[in-house]
């Protein structure tokens, strides 16, 4: 079987870490409370994990553009004439 990497933390911010301590990245990512995907490409190739790496998501900073908000404004349409056939093909035979 293959050996779980533990990478040492170094830090005084974090609560549930102690500073020189072995962790895996399930560990941090329960301590930062992100998934462990996202903890794995932040600390995927260092050997020593800082409180700058456990900072929590701020999704504040996620472009709009790049939101799966739906706009239910906009209409794939262009005619009323399609707007019509669009709901009688959608009828069940």
């Amino acid at each position: 079987m293959g050996k779980i990497k533990k990478m040492v933390y170094q830090g005084t911010n974090n609560p549930f870490l102690i500073d020189g301590k072995e962790y895996t990245y399930s560990e941090y990512a329960k301590a930062a409370n992100v998934s462990y995907r996202c903890m794995m490409s932040r600390i995927g190739g260092k050997h020593m994990v800082t409180d700058n790496d456990l900072k929590p998501l701020d999704t504040s900073k996620i472009p709009k553009s790049w939101r799966n908000d739906t706009n239910y404004q906009i209409s794939r349409f262009e005619h009323p004439s399609e707007k019509l056939m669009d709901q009688w093909l959608r009828r069940p035979l």
